[in-house]
């Protein structure tokens, strides 16, 4: 009798469904805690650029000190600002203007004369402007930033002008495809790297000029008016900046006296509330404001918030 003994093959062992399942929310988990990881250190490296940026703008404010004796004013009040009849924001620019320029003849049409291929006057000047105005000097036919006139009794000279007179080199070398003029008044803006030039929230630049700091009226102090996008376009889609503060609304200060601050949007594109705002608590503080990006601290807002060597 012959048996046919034929050999059962071996069963294969595979995953089950439950473990194929729990396989995959790993992978799922670690996907995202890297999507996530990368998402915060792209953010961190973007506030970095802009942050090294702000630096570099507030250097060349410093070379342009040490060259006129005093910070430039930041237009963030309009100059038909009366205080006891005086048009004072206009007399803070003919006095730096003076100073800055100790030969420069002061024309009667000074603030109201076209200085730019668009027609732009100083009138028109804002607190973005301010900054590529003062570190580039007037705008050229492409609106890019060429200098002031070398001539001591006329500065303001326009680069489209005939004949062509020489002219002193900006003290910052501004990235021209981040050159903007948004409002049309022919006076360019200057944007952080990955903004919309024309789109999103410029550079604001205020500056506390010893004339501001001691201003005659303390009911109309500087601090409380300086704004950017200015008041007449307010409410705005980026929010308001305005110089940061110290101290409590009935007692305030500039957070330094004789000092500048260059303000960014942040990450959000928005300046927060237009409102007196205090620095580091966040009095009055808009939710949009804690991610702004400033050049008295190195970090957002919130940051310096929750930063035990910060001084109140």
């Amino acid at each position: 009798m012959c048996l046919n003994f034929r050999p059962v093959p071996a069963r294969t062992k595979g995953f089950t469904l439950v473990e194929l399942l729990i396989v995959i929310i790993i992978i799922g988990l670690l996907a995202g805690m890297i999507t996530a990881g990368v998402a915060v250190a792209m953010r961190r490296a973007k506030r970095a650029q802009i942050s090294l940026e702000m630096g570099q703008l507030a250097l060349a404010l410093e070379r342009y000190k040490e060259q006129h004796g005093e910070y430039p004013p930041d237009f963030g009040v309009p100059l038909n600002t009366p205080v006891a009849g005086t048009d004072y924001a206009q007399a803070v620019v003919i006095r730096h203007l003076r100073k800055a320029f100790p030969r420069f003849v002061v024309p009667s049409n000074l603030f109201n004369r076209p200085l730019t291929p668009a027609g732009g006057t100083l009138q028109q000047l804002d607190a973005a402007e301010a900054l590529v105005f003062w570190l580039g000097g007037l705008p050229d036919a492409q609106g890019v930033p060429a200098g002031f006139a070398k001539n001591p009794a006329n500065p303001l000279i326009p680069p489209t002008s005939s004949p062509p007179v020489p002219r002193t080199l900006p003290l910052f070398e501004f990235d021209e495809t981040r050159l903007a003029d948004a409002d049309g008044d022919g006076w360019p803006e200057y944007y952080p790297p990955g903004f919309l030039p024309g789109r999103e929230p410029p550079y604001a630049y205020f500056a506390a000029l010893p004339i501001w700091y001691n201003h005659p009226d303390p009911t109309r102090r500087y601090l409380a008016q300086a704004l950017y996008p200015p008041a007449t376009v307010q409410p705005h889609p980026w929010g308001a900046a305005k110089p940061y503060a110290r101290g409590i609304p009935s007692n305030y200060r500039w957070l330094k006296p004789k000092s500048i601050q260059i303000i960014c949007a942040g990450l959000d594109r928005h300046f927060g509330a237009n409102a007196l705002k205090f620095f580091p608590a966040g009095g009055n503080y808009a939710e949009e404001d804690w991610d702004n990006l400033t050049t008295f601290y190195e970090g957002t807002l919130r940051e310096a918030s929750e930063d035990a060597t910060v001084n109140p």
